[in-house]
């Protein structure tokens, strides 16, 4: 199994880049995780750039504010129990895409 993380926009501020770096040398002990950021182009084109990332055999997650909410134990769980490589999608500072909401949703 590998995660992948694909986020609209950059991380700006050195402090919280070095931390996401330094918590995925961390989880690569464990599980192969790679981190996409896509910027934040007009909406046809950061559609073409999502679907791209976006596959059938994945278990996809699109992080939103209207999404289940977990404890981290059951957060863990659910990480622990695919057997599939796991993709997060997390939307940009206007949240996450139309696009993907209605694909997880099919």
């Amino acid at each position: 199994m590998q995660i992948k993380l694909v986020t609209i926009g950059k991380i700006k501020e050195n402090i919280y880049r070095n931390r996401i770096y330094e918590y995925l040398k961390w989880i690569n002990n464990d599980i192969p995780i790679e981190i996409v950021f896509l910027k934040n182009d007009r909406i046809d084109k950061l559609n073409k750039k999502l679907l791209s990332h976006l596959k059938k055999q994945d278990h996809t997650i699109c992080i939103s504010e209207e999404g289940a909410i977990h404890s981290s134990k059951n957060f863990s769980k659910l990480i622990h129990n695919q057997s599939k490589d796991i993709t997060f999608f997390i939307g940009g500072h206007d949240g996450t895409q139309n696009l993907l909401k209605e694909k997880q949703m099919k």
